[in-house]
């Protein structure tokens, strides 16, 4: 009976991972004459959402000019056993709509990059006037 050793199989099976740094940053608008509220995240989503990652979000904000420039900082660890891209996704909860009491959310396309990058930018600048699908509320 050969027996496998206990170092040689604990090495086979961890795979060294390192922290890659994210940043997403970017302008959004609204032509909108009024004060509006937003929240935007930056996320890697998985092949089961239950295991999506949060990277970073702005917090809820509200602001009362015509655009507003944003920032997201955060990092990761890998993507999961045998994954070598993490898939990158931004989405912006809004109320700048012609309809009072409407929040709407807008996702960007995913973005794709290796696992083995040190930093990753995102930039994302949108005009958010009454654009994007209803939902109930700002939480993403």
């Amino acid at each position: 009976m050969n027996v496998v050793n206990p170092t040689l199989w604990l090495l086979a099976v961890l795979t060294v991972v390192q922290t890659t740094n994210f940043r997403a940053d970017g302008t959004l608008s609204c032509s909108l004459s009024q004060k509006w509220c937003y929240l935007v995240e930056l996320s890697e989503k998985d092949t089961l959402p239950m295991f999506d990652d949060r990277i970073g979000d702005t917090g809820f904000q509200c602001v009362d000019t015509a655009s507003v420039g944003y920032s997201i900082i955060g990092s990761q660890q890998g993507d999961g056993l045998e994954n070598y891209f993490y898939e990158i996704t931004m989405s912006v909860a809004h109320n700048c709509t012609q309809e009072p009491g409407t929040i709407k959310k807008i996702n960007r396309n995913t973005a794709y990059a290796s696992v083995f990058e040190t930093e990753i930018f995102v930039q994302w600048n949108v005009d958010l006037t009454d654009q994007g699908s209803s939902v109930i509320d700002y939480s993403l």
